[in-house]
């Protein structure tokens, strides 16, 4: 659970993008490939290079997920339900490729958004390591 210093934290963090989910969405996409060259496995329909359009459209879609999680801190399981359903059941995805102590996507990010804003150095949040584990 984050404390209320964190949780400001987190809707300043969102400010910033707000409104920018597409263009940040697909540089955050670009970075998750590129630091986790395995997370391609799972957009295939992106191809190998995946283009300008693909990458922004998927990218606002995932960022519009984080938006409505940060809408939603004090109730993530029931706001993000919905999300988790169709990752487990329609799109086949392991879980072990969405690890709860620090999201992948927030690593990559870090380039984007150095420091997060204030938010705690990866490996803090919730304790354990950058990779998730622990």
């Amino acid at each position: 659970m984050l404390n209320t210093q964190e949780r400001a934290q987190v809707a300043q963090v969102w400010d910033l993008i707000a409104g920018h989910e597409a263009p940040f969405g697909a540089e955050l996409l670009l970075r998750l490939f590129t630091v986790y060259p395995s997370t391609k496995t799972y957009f295939k329909h992106l191809g190998p290079f995946p283009d300008e359009v693909h990458l922004l459209s998927h990218g606002k879609r995932m960022l519009e997920a984080v938006g409505v999680a940060v809408q939603h801190m004090d109730n993530l399981r029931w706001a993000m339900s919905p999300l988790a359903d169709l990752h487990a059941h329609v799109l086949r995805v392991d879980p072990t490729n969405f690890p709860v102590r620090q999201p992948r996507p927030l690593k990559a990010a870090d380039p984007v958004f150095p420091g997060r804003a204030g938010l705690p150095p990866a490996g803090r949040v919730h304790g354990g390591d950058a990779s998730g584990v622990g």
